[in-house]
């Protein structure tokens, strides 16, 4: 007789334990198992029943491995015959839930920070799930949510208000279904300081993320609010001292960034903006503002901003200049106050919230270049297109060298307005001078220039020469639109993702086609040197000529060379360095970390001296402050980001990056 039938069921006895965790040692007893059949479980070792036994078998296993994990685990009987049953499962649940339909956690992820109310994000799969949110810091501990729906939602969440801004916290969050609870999540978070302001950017500065200097991080203090100045990336730090809190964050706003200026005054620090809840209608919030080093005083005129009206009002009457020192340094303060409904007030009611938009000006003075009549009364001069004859005015504005001068004049000079104001046209191009060269040098294939010196040479010292003549560049901001002509680049086509930062340079001047081919070569590698004479342009410098050809230190620059005096003119910037050997390689590309660099020294987002600070004292790579400051202030299209950081760039992608900074500069973003 052939046996061609299945074994009987076995019956599970016992499965311990259930639910079980990853690691745990499963034991499983069967009975009623066909004596001389065989059984075998997914990730078990069993041991078979002898012919003449009572049919009991043992398995055991480890879940998470051999494939226990609770998504199969059925039992298979397989008698002497080689006929086989599966209709039984062994009932094992794995701790985490069953492997079907789990609820799940999406926010908050690990270092945020929470505010006063917060919501937990999480997937509900199956309706009367249970989602408990623990922690010491939040109001009620546990907050529990049951999932009325199948999908995603918001659980609000609010923090215990005895919980300490910016101390550091745990959340625990567990999902209950099936009568199966989760292996708690654990995220780790800040408690906000309610400031509305990142505890990254409040931590930025660099009195290690106190602005007041008074013992406490910024961060940790609803009441003292840090932020960099959008004139000069210099930080500025707001204190709130009495009864008042920012919960709207400390701001900074730079003039021509508001709808209309101030047609008598001039904003060099900007305006700072914040709205403060008092909690009681009628409160008076005093105000303590700290800058970022000592400034003469003497001729501010501190003027209000009213957002409605447009309306600038001096009152310079209410406010008192002082100093404190802060990390070491001294630094000027700005202290008045505002009484909710008040006049400062900028909504003029009680309602227990006060916002204050006012700055420190400078007083009218009148400049005039290029022999335009009729200057309004304000910091002006006039450039004008040689080409087109058209003239536009401008007033100083940063963040750039020749502002950072022009500050300094009449700040902290014996110097008058007027003469500070002329210095800074000379030093910013916005004059119409006789001799204006509009001729652009010719970019030099790169396979004619150096970029491997023999070791043997020796790096010379080099003769300082004092008095050089100079030729100052320059490029044409307003010239932005004028568009190219069609045939002027035989090997770019408008579709190329350069395309645009090519164009955008070309109509400024600042670089142009090979001459003989016109070719743009957008995706040729660019050197060091093609990359300081572009640089020298944009930021329209004053070379030296002349007997200074003799300044430069890098050995392989010759003094002949077409780049020897963009080099050097960035060397004496402080913005190029060369290599440990002591040879600056002109021929040799440029990758986007050595870019960043050049980028941020030249256009003053930060001194050199700042990012080798930032970089010893993080433990960060050396690129990493340049990075921060252009990321942070620059509109970087995602392509250019995407770049790695140490990848040689090309022509086009450099365009790219020196037109996004510019249009920062010029204030177009």
């Amino acid at each position: 007789m052939v046996d061609n039938g299945a074994p009987a069921d076995p019956v599970v006895d016992s499965i311990s334990p259930s639910p079980a965790s990853d690691g745990d040692t499963v034991t499983l007893s069967l009975s009623g198992v066909e004596p001389g059949a065989t059984v075998t479980v997914p990730g078990m070792t069993c041991t078979p029943s002898p012919a003449d036994a009572t049919g009991i078998v043992t398995c055991t296993g480890v879940v998470g491995t051999g494939g226990l994990d609770g998504v199969d685990t059925t039992i298979t009987v397989t008698d002497p015959a080689g006929n086989a049953n599966t209709n039984v499962d062994s009932g094992l649940v794995v701790d985490g839930g069953v492997t079907t339909d789990q609820t799940t956690i999406i926010s908050p992820t690990n270092g945020v920070e929470l505010e006063d109310t917060f919501n937990v994000t999480a997937v509900c799969a199956v309706v009367g799930d249970v989602i408990t949110i623990s922690s010491p810091d939040i109001t009620p501990n546990p907050t529990v949510y049951t999932c009325t729906t199948v999908g995603t939602v918001d659980i609000p969440v609010t923090v215990d208000p005895a919980a300490a801004p910016g101390s550091a916290g745990t959340l625990s969050i567990t999902t209950t279904s099936g009568g199966i609870t989760s292996t708690p999540i654990i995220i780790n978070f800040f408690v906000s300081d309610g400031d509305n302001v990142t505890r990254t950017t409040e931590l930025g500065h660099p009195n290690a993320g106190d602005g007041n200097g008074d013992g406490v991080t910024d961060a940790e203090q609803d009441a003292v609010t840090s932020i960099p100045n959008a004139e000069n990336t210099f930080y500025n730090t707001l204190e709130i001292p009495g009864a008042c809190a920012d919960t709207n964050g400390f701001a900074s706003r730079t003039e021509i960034s508001l709808p209309t200026l101030d047609p008598s005054a001039d904003y060099p620090l900007g305006l700072w903006e914040f709205e403060l809840d008092c909690g009681v209608p009628g409160e008076t919030a005093d105000i303590l503002i700290y800058l970022d080093k000592v400034y003469d005083t003497s001729t501010w005129i501190y003027k209000k901003y009213d957002n409605a009206t447009n309306i600038y009002t001096d009152i310079s009457g209410s406010v008192t200049y002082g100093t404190a020192l802060v990390g070491g340094v001294s630094v000027t303060t700005i202290a008045y106050s505002i009484t909710d409904g008040g006049p400062l007030d900028e909504d003029g009611i009680a309602n227990g919230t006060i916002i204050d938009p006012s700055g420190p000006a400078i007083p009218p003075t009148v400049v005039t270049s290029g022999g335009n009549g009729g200057a309004p009364s304000r910091h002006v001069v006039y450039m004008c297109d040689p080409e087109t004859g058209v003239c536009v005015n401008r007033f100083p504005t940063g963040p750039s060298d020749a502002f950072n001068d022009y500050l300094d004049c009449y700040w902290n000079s014996s110097q008058s307005g007027q003469q500070c104001a002329e210095a800074w046209a000379l030093a910013a191009g916005y004059v119409y001078p006789a001799d204006l060269i509009a001729t652009e040098t010719p970019i030099v294939e790169p396979e004619e220039l150096p970029t491997e010196i023999p070791v043997e040479v020796e790096v010379p010292e080099k003769e300082v020469v004092t008095t050089c003549p100079a030729i100052q560049y320059y490029r044409y901001p307003t010239r932005r639109g004028v568009g190219v002509r069609a045939s002027l680049f035989g090997d770019t086509a408008a579709s190329h993702p350069s395309y645009a930062a090519l164009v955008d340079l070309n109509e400024q001047m600042i670089v142009s086609g090979d001459d003989g081919t016109g070719y743009a070569r957008l995706d040729d590698a660019i050197s060091r040197a093609e990359t300081v004479k572009i640089m020298t342009i944009a930021h329209q410098d004053r070379l030296t000529l002349g007997d200074c050809v003799n300044l430069s230190r890098f050995p392989d620059v010759d003094e002949g060379a077409w780049y020897h005096n963009f080099v050097q003119n960035m060397e004496f910037q402080d913005v190029v360095h060369g290599y440990d050997d002591g040879f600056y390689r002109p021929g040799k590309t440029i990758n986007k970390a050595e870019l960043y660099k050049i980028l941020a020294l030249t256009f003053d987002f930060i001194t050199y001296e700042q990012a080798v600070a930032e970089a010893q004292s993080t433990g960060a790579e050396w690129w990493v402050p340049y990075r921060r400051v252009l990321e942070g202030r620059v509109d970087i299209p995602a392509s250019l980001i995407a770049i790695p950081i140490d990848r040689q760039l090309s022509r086009g992608e450099a365009f790219g990056f020196l037109t996004e900074v510019l249009h920062e500069v010029d204030g177009l973003h």
